[in-house]
């Protein structure tokens, strides 16, 4: 499973980015095998004018499916 983390109007530090990573993996530890590519976006709702609204759009693309 492939993960891609962007962050869009603020930094995403290693930290950040680490936890983040970790998280999604141990969520779909159960069904890894069926996930080609999980991509998740995190922006600031507010931009410059500040705030702690923050956004984080998850998207899965699933993987091949097998024929019985």
């Amino acid at each position: 499973m492939q993960i891609d983390i962007q962050a869009r109007d603020f930094s995403l530090t290693d930290a950040l980015r680490s936890h983040a990573e970790r998280k999604l993996r141990f969520a779909l530890t159960c069904c890894d095998d069926h996930i080609q590519r999980v991509v998740m976006r995190l922006s600031d709702i507010n931009g410059s004018r500040g705030g702690a609204d923050k956004r984080c759009h998850v998207q899965i693309v699933p993987g091949a499916q097998l024929s019985d």
